[in-house]
């Protein structure tokens, strides 16, 4: 083959290459551009905001603890405007949740709690969407990350009280307990039990189960306030 026409090749191949790893590192660098305003647009103004909401609605001793102005249903409607505001950056697990919540601006609730679950599966959406997101893109420190597990298995279960026991006042006198149990059950892979195990759970077993997975997570001098949990979902559930 003529030295020259093979000089021409590797010229050209070299050519070819330089430009393809050329648009590799751009379109790398606009997709890492793009995932941090995904999380500084979307995740990270109502991250805070919806763990604040669960730590005031089920707090043991809100009288004590919460200040006299805070409304968390204020801060309920703060992160929904705000999740609309952004609504272009999320995905469509989360604009699907948003979109059943937001039918209920027009929509009478007729069971006094369907409002309320929809609100706690928008939460825990984000939530979840905003865990996978994050641990992913490596955009938080693992304590970080470790809170937000921890609060998408408490909305898990707010909301799956509230889906089992059809009631919207049950739920919350359930979860303002749940301090008693201990830290070792906020794992990535409990969560991941969890979704299984409460799959497809009758209602009248959802007692059962529920004590099953937690007595063991009960930290000691908890017991009676656990028994009192298990009561109040029990009485319920006919």
């Amino acid at each position: 083959m003529d030295a020259a026409l093979i000089s021409g090749l590797f010229a050209l191949s070299g050519a070819i290459g330089g430009q393809v790893l050329n648009n590799l590192l751009t379109s790398n660098r606009e997709r890492k551009k793009y995932e941090k305003e995904v999380y500084q647009e979307l995740y990270s103004p109502v991250l805070l905001d919806i763990v604040a909401f669960y730590d005031i609605k089920t707090n043991w001793r809100r009288g004590h603890d919460i200040k006299d102005h805070i409304v968390e249903e204020n801060l309920a409607k703060e992160i929904r405007d705000k999740i609309s505001s952004n609504i272009k950056y999320a995905n469509s697990s989360i604009i699907s949740a948003y979109q059943e919540l937001k039918r209920f601006d027009y929509l009478e609730d007729l069971s006094g709690f369907a409002e309320e679950r929809q609100w706690l599966f928008l939460c825990k959406t984000v939530l979840s969407e905003a865990y996978c997101f994050l641990k992913k893109e490596k955009l938080l420190y693992q304590n970080q990350l470790d809170l937000i597990n921890e609060y998408r298995i408490k909305f898990f279960l707010w909301f799956t009280i509230v889906d089992h026991v059809k009631d919207a006042v049950t739920p919350v006198e359930v979860m303002s307990g749940f301090w008693c149990v201990s830290s070792d059950a906020f794992t990535e892979s409990f969560y991941e039990h969890l979704l299984v195990r409460f799959e497809k759970v009758k209602r009248e077993y959802f007692k059962d189960v529920f004590e099953d997975e937690f007595k063991r997570y009960i930290q000691e001098g908890c017991e009676e306030i656990f028994e009192e949990m298990i009561d109040k979902i029990d009485n319920q559930i006919p």
